[in-house]
């Protein structure tokens, strides 16, 4: 496109909005932004966002190929295991060209007819769709199901008997999509969320004559509330939970009017888990070790033994109960682990599940049954498509179920992964994990797309992602960081990257990508970093601090408006958020916060990398306007502003486009920006 006929990109008007805080005064220019619908201009600005991007990347240019191999990847028609529950086996399947599950039944034997008891096709009539929970009670005749239909995580509740296909709303319009059945009547719970989107509000309600009773309510903003069973069905679960802090409370499942029973009262720092076997509770805490450590405790909560400990090196992430063993969900040096704990010989054993991979991901499959000798888990790595296995505990076997197929070109010896850890500026090794051809290894590369998220003590996976084959099979590495803030190497790892150590998160990504760049010079100018939500955070932080050392920045859903949003107790989120990032009332997370939230630390007159910042209209975790004030800012500021994009899903939340075909189109978006800035021909 020639200079004459080039578009010009969308400058909005600079508007004085001042505010003091802790003594220091504070100019927002951007801040009218927020006032999506009530002010015309700002959709009309993202409208202008939209055609700036298009015009400079045209769907109809490289976008629709890529679709349609992204596309081509997925399999037109699948189908889940069957897990058999009572008399009926379950399962979801899909169809060719529809997007979404189609949930179906047989009784008794899986040669008997298929019974469709609920198409998400046919419930989709919006762009977006979201199934926020589908719930059959224990007679299997009725269903409750909940439906977004706009990505702001709202769920209007349905009921549907299963028998004669009837429907009815039950008139619910702010649940949260939690809901439990007690067992063998006609009542149900359902979590109600308040005017700021927070759920805060348990009800319990009759089907029967649609009486409703509220059972408790939480009213500290920092506190959410979530709904779930125990895994032998005694028990509804109702927890109260902050960023690091929790508390549960449980009701007897077989009582329509059960009392509401508190099970540890919540103290700061203290979070925990639980669930319910042969009379007793199990309790996941980190009352007394860091890394946590599981408890049997007894009904009336007289007494507690514990029966496993993490360790300095082992993190105990998480446990699924049985009737006759424990799951154990570990992560060890960015490994993630599977134990077995038994009781034999009057004491608690355990197994570890070996694992034929370095760099893999195992996850849990489904295990609705109780009572029986095996367990159903996911595997696959980064160059293994996922395999559904049956694991028999007696002879500790793998029985293969399914293995997910990758349709198009994938051929698995055509790819190779290795795990790597570079040493960050105070001493600490950093995981990383790489992925590449085997004809394009990082001396030959194209370019290498380090990914990254880093916060709430979330991990991230090395499992298999056939959508980044279509990046890796034109020369461009994947590798993941694992860097401080998650948990990959323990608890210890999430809390040395978060409050006033949250700098560590964006000091570890630069230097494990200066350690790259310094060992494979062909990667100059070559280098993309890619991060969502707080991951578009730890992206916007390492610009702001390094703008020559990456060329090209992919910033999804991103919190970039760090300190404007932690001062604003307005947002659902804030409270809550004061666990992760510090209060900002506090001088010293006030100052702390202010100096790394991206928006406020761009820096004049440098050249950033090209960046791509994608965010959703309805995404109430992470508001639009975050990332829309932030290009602005960013055009205002940086030596290259034409080459900062903005798109903006208006049909979408924090998740994206839903359906299964529909969210490719923003990932085609996203790599038609990259193979374009890297010049890759061979699109």
């Amino acid at each position: 496109m020639s200079d004459k006929n080039k578009a010009q990109y969308p400058i909005a008007k600079k508007q004085d909005h001042s505010f003091q805080h802790l003594g220091e005064s504070f100019n927002d220019e951007y801040h009218w932004l927020r006032m999506y619908p009530e002010n015309p201009e700002v959709e009309k600005l993202i409208q202008d966002e939209n055609q700036y991007f298009f015009q400079n990347f045209p769907k109809e240019d490289l976008q629709e190929k890529i679709f349609e191999e992204l596309k081509a990847k997925q399999p037109k028609s699948d189908m889940d295991v069957p897990e058999k529950i009572d008399s009926y086996f379950y399962y979801s399947r899909t169809e060719e060209n529809k997007e979404y599950e189609i949930h179906c039944r047989k009784k008794d034997s899986l040669d008997n007819p298929e019974e469709v008891y609920f198409d998400e096709n046919e419930f989709a009539k919006k762009e977006y769709f979201d199934l926020g929970c589908l719930e059959i009670d224990s007679n299997h005749q009725t269903a409750i199901y909940g439906i977004d239909d706009s990505g702001d995580e709202v769920y209007k509740l349905f009921k549907i008997d299963l028998i004669s296909r009837e429907t009815q709303s039950l008139n619910i319009e702010n649940s949260s999509g939690d809901i439990e059945w007690v067992n063998k009547q006609n009542y149900i719970y359902y979590i109600e969320q308040d005017d700021s989107l927070r759920p805060f509000r348990l009800i319990r309600l009759n089907l029967t004559d649609m009486s409703s009773e509220t059972i408790f309510e939480e009213n500290d903003p920092e506190y959410f509330l979530s709904l779930s069973s125990s895994k032998d069905e005694n028990y509804i679960f109702l927890e109260s939970h902050g960023s690091i802090t929790s508390e549960i409370y449980y009701l007897d499942a077989n009582i329509a009017n059960a009392q509401l029973n508190l099970f540890q009262k919540k103290q700061r720092g203290i979070e925990y888990y639980i669930d319910h076997r042969e009379g007793s509770f199990l309790q996941l805490s980190n009352e007394e070790e860091q890394n946590f450590a599981l408890y049997l405790v007894d009904k009336n909560k007289e007494t507690k033994e514990k029966i496993y400990s993490g360790s300095e090196s082992i993190y105990l992430n998480d446990f699924e109960v049985f009737k006759n063993f424990i799951v154990l969900y570990l992560k060890e040096d960015a490994k993630e682990i599977i134990e077995f704990l038994s009781f034999n010989n009057n004491s608690w054993q355990t197994e570890r599940l070996e694992m034929p991979e370095d760099c893999y991901h195992i996850s849990a499959g489904d295990n609705s049954n109780f009572d029986v000798a095996y367990f159903h888990f996911v595997y696959s790595s980064m160059t293994s498509s996922p395999c559904y296995y049956r694991y028999h505990l007696k002879d500790k076997k793998w029985q293969l179920l399914k293995e997910y197929a990758v349709t198009g070109s994938y051929n698995k010896s055509n790819y190779l992964c290795r795990r790597e850890k570079i040493k960050s500026r105070d001493n600490k090794e950093i995981p990383i994990s790489i992925l590449h051809h085997k004809d394009y290894p990082l001396e030959k590369a194209t370019g290498i797309y380090f990914y990254v998220y880093g916060a709430y003590g979330s991990g991230m996976d090395c499992g298999f992602s056939r959508n980044i084959l279509s990046l890796v099979d034109r020369g461009i590495s994947y590798c993941i960081l694992h860097v401080r803030g998650g948990n990959e190497m323990g608890r210890a790892w999430y809390e040395d990257g978060k409050f006033l150590n949250k700098k560590n998160t964006f000091y570890d990504i630069i230097d494990c990508a200066k350690n790259i760049k310094i060992r494979y010079p062909n990667l100059e100018n070559k280098m993309i970093l890619s991060g969502g939500s707080a991951g578009g955070l730890s992206v916007g932080a390492s610009i702001n601090l390094e703008p020559d050392l990456f060329s090209i920045a992919i910033l999804n859903v991103p919190f970039v408006d760090v300190l404007n949003t932690m001062l604003d107790t307005t947002q659902a989120l804030t409270a809550l958020e004061y666990e992760e990032w510090g209060n900002p009332n506090e001088k010293e997370y006030f100052q702390e916060i202010r100096s790394y939230s991206p928006y406020n630390n761009i820096q004049d007159s440098k050249r950033y990398p090209a960046c791509l910042a994608i965010a959703s209209l309805y995404d109430q975790r992470v508001r639009y306007w975050e990332a829309l004030k932030w290009i602005q800012r960013l055009r205002a500021k940086v030596s290259n502003p034409e080459e900062q994009y903005l798109f903006m899903n208006t049909d979408a939340g924090h998740s994206g486009s839903s359906g299964r075909y529909e969210y490719l189109k923003e990932l085609a978006l996203e790599f038609d920006f990259i193979f374009k800035r890297l010049e890759i021909k061979n699109v």
